[in-house]
């Protein structure tokens, strides 16, 4: 299917998409080598990524400090943007992820 955006079908895009996350997560990694990124999604209700961004996931986890953090809150905020709530519920699991890892 095309999306309408410069003729460019939705393949097309989310290979552009995962190539360009790649070159993202090489500047950080070499900017903060050793630093655990995190590849959040969920927060904002975006279903259609849900399994793009886990196929993203598995093909970058091998090449770099990242883990997957799929978190969607409360799911009450306004046009799935999070509220305060999901915000501090998100933080919360955040943290104990990082702790997890700190003490790995």
């Amino acid at each position: 299917t095309y999306t309408g955006e410069e003729g460019k079908t939705n393949s097309e895009l989310l290979d552009e998409f995962q190539n360009d996350y790649h070159k993202l997560l090489v500047k950080l990694s070499n900017l903060y080598p050793n630093v655990p990124i995190f590849l959040i999604y969920g927060v904002m209700q975006e279903t259609l990524n849900y399994k793009n961004m886990h196929e993203l996931f598995m093909k970058e986890k091998d090449h770099f400090n990242l883990y997957e953090a799929f978190l969607e809150g409360d799911v009450k905020g306004v046009a799935t943007h999070p509220s305060k709530a999901s915000h501090q519920e998100i933080a919360s699991k955040l943290i104990k992820m990082i702790e997890e890892i700190i003490h790995e």
